[in-house]
């Protein structure tokens, strides 16, 4: 089983940043220790011991000899395998270790269909953290009560994230606050709103669609408990098979490109019906030792060299993204044989880098891992990807 996983050996150990990452090298003292500072709960050795045995693969961080977060894998032995137990030491909060961890677990498992069970459904103030969530759809959508079908299904899958090839589908969080931005700036309730005027039925958000690690989609529920899409487009009344069909890439999700990326191409000097010279850009690639394929010549006639604002920044460090050559760019020769196709880097910010293939097709390569991500062959969706800044980056 652990074959399916790509296990490393437990002496294979990584860096992230300061902290060093090890797989399969957590042991009982270290869970016991780390559940008991994480989550204030006692535990014995004896349940510590036992929660490793039941351990299919594990993720540890540590700063110097001091575990100070994991996670680990589960399974049920049939379908599904679980991300289990996402734990931060108390004083290494608030650093996003937690996605380290899971962006991790998730590079081992591009064939399986996790879920997410997020430590706080197991919290002893969940019903807190439930009855909040509760009052902010009530107060976003104060003329749609939560009808009986909305409410039966946030308690069953509240917290509840499925996940494959770096897609997710994950009901309740607060994703759905920042939904306007990644709707063409039409926010969610006026989407909701105008689904319930066409159709007379009360409609509220069920479930967020996380794509490529930065773009959104909604699912919304209805109170006859059927399932929409944000555009008004049917899924069916099973949640489950539906959250299948679009990780398996069965039902197509596509992005919704946001217009914004055209106002950040102007305020470089991006005009649609011109073509830039790439002349200068073609020397400087060459100079630095790399080949110029006609698919990056295409990409540089339209979209204008300079140093970009991202519209949503993680940092005061980490607000741009720079398109052009230089001499620290990340060589993706390496890729070839994997990808079948010559890769040219054509921009890259803070822990990460960015390509086009000679067919064409953009990618991404964070810093984290090794893994390369396919985006689209859609331009102007990759600028939206480059420029939006979400969880990706």
């Amino acid at each position: 089983m652990r074959d399916a996983l790509d296990v490393k050996e437990a002496d294979s150990m990584k860096h992230v940043h300061d902290y060093e990452i090890r797989y399969n090298a957590l042991n009982a003292e270290e869970f016991r220790l780390l559940w008991e500072s994480a989550k204030g709960q006692p535990l014995t050795i004896e349940q510590a011991r036992l929660a490793i045995w039941n351990t299919l693969f594990s993720v540890s961080m540590y700063d110097g000899d001091t575990i100070i977060a994991m996670a680990r894998v589960i399974e049920d032995n049939g379908l599904c395998y679980y991300i289990k137990d996402v734990m931060v030491r108390l004083e290494y909060r608030a650093k996003g270790l937690d996605k380290r961890l899971i962006d991790e677990l998730n590079s081992k498992s591009s064939e399986m269909s996790i879920l997410i069970d997020d430590q706080y459904r197991h919290s002893p103030h969940y019903d807190e953290f439930f009855e909040a969530f509760c009052k902010r759809l009530e107060k976003r959508f104060n003329d749609i009560p939560v009808f009986d079908a909305a409410m039966q299904f946030y308690k069953t899958y509240h917290f509840i994230e499925y996940s494959r090839n770096h897609n997710s589908v994950v009901c309740g969080r607060n994703l759905y606050d920042e939904a306007y931005r990644y709707l063409n700036g039409i926010r969610l309730e006026e989407v909701v709103r105008k689904l319930v005027k066409d159709s007379g039925i009360k409609y509220l958000p069920a479930a967020c669609v996380y794509l490529k690690k930065a773009f959104f989609r909604f699912i919304l529920i209805n109170e006859n408990g059927e399932f929409y899409l944000d555009d008004g487009t049917y899924l069916g009344t099973e949640y489950k098979k539906i959250v299948e069909s679009i990780l398996s890439g069965e039902k197509e999700v596509v992005p919704i490109r946001n217009d914004r990326i055209f106002t950040s191409l102007e305020r470089h000097g991006w005009n649609p019906d011109k073509i830039i010279d790439t002349a200068p850009i073609e020397d400087k690639y060459r100079e630095l030792g790399f080949s110029f394929f006609p698919a990056a010549k295409k990409f540089f006639e339209v979209i204008p060299t300079g140093k970009y604002k991202i519209w949503v920044p993680r940092s005061d460090d980490d607000c741009y993204i720079g398109f052009y050559p230089n001499k620290r760019m990340k060589d993706p020769k390496e890729f070839r044989d994997e990808i079948g196709e010559d890769l040219l880097t054509i921009a890259s910010k803070r822990e990460a880098d960015f390509f086009i293939s000679e067919s064409g097709k953009f990618y991404v390569q964070y810093a984290l891992h090794k893994q390369r991500i396919y985006v689209t062959d859609d331009l102007y969706l990759f600028i939206y990807y480059l420029l939006i800044n979400w969880n990706g980056f």
